[in-house]
């Protein structure tokens, strides 16, 4: 786990970047979809609604 942390921090945005360049989605709904997915992800972590 440990490992993988460590390559998600060092190269997360480069990651996350050659993923959303794969989805076969229209720019603006990739934008809804990374801001929902933060979203959730806050609200997981913060405890938050």
């Amino acid at each position: 786990m440990l490992f993988l942390l460590f390559y998600l921090l060092r190269d997360g945005h480069r990651l996350l970047a050659r993923c959303w360049r794969l989805l076969p989605i229209a720019k603006q709904r990739r934008q809804v979809l990374v801001k929902l997915i933060g979203d959730t992800t806050r609200a997981v972590v913060y405890g938050k609604c």
